[in-house]
């Protein structure tokens, strides 16, 4: 998605409430290591999140403005959405198209996935330190975007 806006190319998401759990690789770590250095709790599995569920349309709006670019006021209407989604899956099983966009982003996108992982905090000690808006300026300085949405 982040590649999408930077290079101009991304209509804007419908307008998509579902929520999804985001984790920094950092916290994920930590969660972890948390996980092996505390006694009785093999076998376990647990929710690793940074502790928000945020939304597509909120990930979007976080990426423009990270971005230092201006998000459109309209919205795709969900089926054009999905029938992109079918359009390029269709397309990559014929070997046309080798995009990101595939069925699998459109149901990341669209489908509610809502974690919890006070469990985890509860049982562990574990606290995430990190949110994806925290996150996100590094994430631009590593794939050498800067805001504008110009390469380096």
């Amino acid at each position: 998605m982040i590649g999408a806006i930077a290079g101009g190319w991304m209509p804007p998401l419908p307008a998509l409430d579902n929520r999804m759990a985001l984790v920094s690789a950092e916290d994920l770590c930590q969660a972890a290591v948390g996980v092996a250095e505390t006694p009785g709790i093999d076998g376990r599995v647990y929710a690793v999140s940074d502790g928000q569920n945020q939304t597509p349309v909120l990930i979007e709006a976080a990426i423009y403005a990270a971005l230092g670019r201006k998000k459109s006021r309209w919205k795709s209407p969900r089926m054009l959405f999905f029938a992109t989604a079918v359009g390029a899956e269709t397309g990559a099983r014929l070997g046309l198209y080798r995009g990101g966009l595939r069925l699998d982003s459109y149901l990341s996108l669209c489908l509610d996935y809502p974690l919890d992982c006070r469990c985890l905090q509860q049982e562990t000690g574990f606290v995430p330190t990190q949110t994806f808006e925290q996150q996100l300026p590094g994430i631009l300085e590593r794939l050498n975007l800067v805001a504008g949405g110009a390469s380096q």
